[in-house]
């Protein structure tokens, strides 16, 4: 983006994550103040394009992220969440940690991608998800043990929201009437 308003918002609960878009802006401006919305989202079960469009329609200038896990030989990319038990079993296997950013403005859904290609190993160091398990291409340790910049996709993807550099622009979605993510049923 040319310029940034000086406060963004970004949906999420995670204390963790506000606190990495906040680092994330910070570094790009100090007079951008991003706050939380805190608005529990259920996520279609479906691709990650409409996911994010999904997720991002229910609001206007707000954040929304998501990301996806997609592994060698497995179908596990945005309901990673859910087979976080199997990670076990993948192990040795290249992966892409995929975030997607998503922003309804102007009637539009802009959605912005950042990955990072890695492997999947035995879990090292504490954290959350899928993060002990990823060792991104060119680092000595995993996600959980250092999230530096370069390996991680959210990182990448604010870039591309900064630049203004969106992978996809779309209609926005705002109703659902399939499954979502951890259900069997509508």
């Amino acid at each position: 983006m040319k310029s940034l308003e000086n406060k963004i918002f970004v949906n999420t609960s995670n204390p963790g994550k506000l606190a990495e878009f906040q680092k994330f802006f910070a570094d790009y401006s100090r007079h951008v103040a991003v706050e939380a919305t805190q608005k529990s989202l259920p996520e279609p079960q479906s691709d990650p394009i409409t996911v994010i469009r999904f997720k991002a329609s229910q609001f206007e200038n707000v954040i929304v992220d998501d990301v996806s896990l997609d592994v060698e030989g497995a179908d596990l990319g945005v309901n990673i969440r859910w087979s976080l038990d199997t990670l076990d079993s993948h192990i040795g296997k290249s992966a892409v940690f995929i975030c997607y950013l998503g922003v309804h403005r102007d009637g539009k859904i802009f959605i912005f991608k950042g990955e990072v290609s890695g492997k999947l190993v035995p879990p090292r160091g504490k954290s959350f998800g899928f993060n002990p398990y990823f060792l991104p291409d060119g680092a000595v340790k995993t996600l959980a043990e250092e999230k530096a910049d370069l390996f991680n996709a959210r990182y990448h993807a604010l870039q591309n929201f900064i630049a203004n550099h969106p992978h996809q622009i779309c209609e926005p979605l705002k109703e659902w009437d399939g499954n979502f993510q951890g259900t069997t049923a509508p």
